[in-house]
């Protein structure tokens, strides 16, 4: 159980790293991680985590595939990458996504 809060736990530490790197390059204005470690939001081996992306280079095509009435596929390139850095770090990970406005909200459970 140790071994899985710890995976737990450096998973959030690594989406946030992640997310570091792509406002650094230009990627979104500003993206917080919240639900990580020590905040209540894991439940045993699973864990759900919210990725909250400010102003994402990606929104203005999200948001125009939702007005053609397409839901998938999502062009959010740092939910791919989030997605596979999980998976490399074997912990098994689903989302979910929500564009507004402003932003775009994904909402990760994750399971090690």
């Amino acid at each position: 159980a140790k071994a899985t809060k710890e995976r737990l736990e450096a998973s959030g530490e690594g989406l946030r790293a992640l997310s570091k790197v792509f406002v650094d390059n230009g990627y979104a204005l500003k993206i917080v991680v919240d639900g990580d470690a020590g905040d209540g939001a894991a439940v045993g081996n699973e864990r759900r985590v919210r990725v909250r992306v400010d102003g994402p280079a990606t929104l203005w095509g999200a948001r125009e595939l939702i007005s053609r009435g397409y839901n998938a596929p999502s062009n959010d390139y740092l939910a791919f990458t989030m997605s596979a850095f999980l998976e490399h770090s074997n912990v098994a990970s689903s989302y979910t996504e929500r564009v507004g406005d402003a932003g775009i909200d994904l909402n990760f459970i994750l399971t090690a």
